[in-house]
This record gives C-alpha cells, sequence and structure tokens, in this order.
C-alpha cells in the first residue's frame, strides 16, 4: 500500500521472468503513474488488486518504452482506478486477460463490472492517494461478485498455493458457474478467483469469518444467548441456527456440530 511514497512499484531492470502475484496495489501517488513506472520491461502481475491510486498529471498507471517498448502481462485481476488507468507510450502494449478492469479492456474473459468488494478502497476527501484519510477498504469479494471463480488457472505459478489472507488460492463457489465468461478457458475445477483473495462461502457458525469454526466464534455465540422465546438483536440474528427466532440451546447444539476448532 502506498504511503505518498511515489510510485508502488517500479520495475525498471525486470525482464519477461519478473511476476508480480496476489498483492494489492492502493493509495499509490505521483505525477504519473501512481500505481507503478516501468520502462522498457516484461513485468506480470497476477491476481493483483489495483485501486485508489492516484497522478493528479497522469494515469494510474504508467509503461513507457526507452530503450525498448515496455510490455505488460495482467491475468486474474481487478483493476478500479477509472477508465484512464493506464498509458501504455513509445511502442508500449499490454495484454490482459481474465481481469475486471473499470472502463473495460480487450482480452480473453475480460469483464467490466463492479467486483462488489466488502468495501471499496478510496483515496478520501481530497482525492489523493498516501494521506491520512485514505480509505484502504476490505478487498475481499462479496458472496455474488462476477470475480469469482471467473480467473485462469494457467496464469497462477505453480508455486503459489495461497491467497493473501493466507487461505487455498483454488476454492469452488458452488452457486457460482465455472468459467461462465469463456467456458472451457479457465481450465480444470476449482477455478481461481480474480484478484488477491479467494472468496470463501460462507460456513455455519462462522461468525468472524475467519474460515473455521473455534472459541473466538463461540465468544460471539455466547453473547448472543438469550433463551426461549427472546428474539435475537439483529447483530444475533446470524446466531440463530435453528431458524426459530430465538439463540438458545438448541442452537448451541448445531454450533456444536459445526466446530472445526482453530484450522484453516
Amino acid at each position: 500500500m502506498g504511503n505518498n511514497a511515489h510510485h508502488v512499484v517500479t520495475c525498471d531492470g525486470t525482464d519477461a521472468t519478473a511476476v508480480l502475484g496476489g498483492f494489492v496495489i492502493t493509495a499509490g501517488q505521483a505525477d504519473g503513474g501512481g500505481t507503478s513506472n516501468c520502462d522498457a520491461v516484461s513485468p506480470r502481475l497476477v491476481n493483483c488488486v489495483l485501486t485508489a491510486n492516484t497522478a493528479p498529471d497522469g494515469p494510474g498507471m504508467l509503461f513507457t518504452g526507452g530503450a525498448a517498448p515496455a510490455v505488460l502481462t495482467m491475468a486474474n485481476s481487478i483493476v478500479r482506478n477509472g477508465p484512464a488507468w493506464l498509458s501504455n507510450q513509445n511502442g508500449s502494449t499490454a495484454a490482459i486477460r481474465h481481469s475486471d478492469v473499470e472502463g473495460g479492456w480487450p482480452g480473453e474473459s475480460n469483464i467490466e463490472s463492479a467486483p462488489l468488494f466488502m468495501r471499496t478502497a478510496s483515496p478520501g476527501s481530497d482525492g489523493i492517494g498516501g494521506t491520512v484519510d485514505d480509505d484502504y477498504g476490505d478487498l475481499r469479494l462479496r458472496a455474488g461478485s462476477p470475480c469469482i471463480d471467473g480467473g485462469r488457472n494457467a496464469d497462477v505459478p505453480s508455486s503459489v498455493l495461497f491467497d493473501l489472507d493466507g487461505f487455498p488460492r483454488f476454492i469452488d463457489d458452488p452457486v457460482t458457474p465455472d468459467c461462465r465468461y469463456v467456458p472451457d478457458a479457465c481450465g480444470g475445477a476449482p477455478i481461481v478467483d480474480m484478484g488477491a483473495y479467494e472468496y470463501r462461502p460462507p460456513v455455519a457458525s462462522d461468525f468472524d469469518h475467519d474460515g473455521n469454526v473455534d472459541l473466538n466464534d463461540f465468544v460471539i455465540f455466547a453473547g448472543c444467548l438469550g433463551g426461549p422465546g427472546v428474539a435475537p438483536t439483529p447483530q444475533c440474528v446470524a446466531a440463530d441456527l435453528t431458524a426459530d427466532n430465538d439463540v438458545d440451546l438448541a442452537d448451541f447444539t448445531e454450533f456444536q456440530a459445526a466446530s472445526t476448532g482453530s484450522t484453516k
């Protein structure tokens, strides 16, 4: 994340073996290329999120050709930096696929849809990244996101097994059709999501949404335990596991059955 430190990423001197994978790049601020400034290089960005990067006199990302044109390859990523987020200069090119790009971008399985983040990042009221009023957001995906199960497995380096949260990189969402934009172009199930975080379908009793049901969830459940005939508060509706409009010992039995302990 940026801290008013000019470009968040610079990639001069790299070649096509350079891969930036599973990163969130946000709140960068520079005269031109708030996200990055790259000259005569060919990096790959895989499963990244670029958002709320600002550049008053230029695009959010800048690729320029010097001794040789710069070539950007991006896959399985999400870009929310405005339609004019990227500037390719002096013969530079961008090959983007299986990504959600604000303003659209030509390429296989690219989409132009709101990604449905848990909370969208923002440079704040001053419109400048890297300042004290920035909101870095929560860039995990919500249920129903068009980015779920829409990436391309072959673009994920073989050494990458986990997402930015440390959960498995390939998790299937059973209610989302696999590879629905260009069928059969993503690889075998489970299909990787676009972005830095893999969407995890909700788990009953996982009240803190960390992928397991453990003591932390019990503390939340215990705070909602009101007994028979006592309607739960709005904050405790999820603890009514038997859906009978109270949180009692019957719900505790369901909680015990769902308990997994502290494991991802």
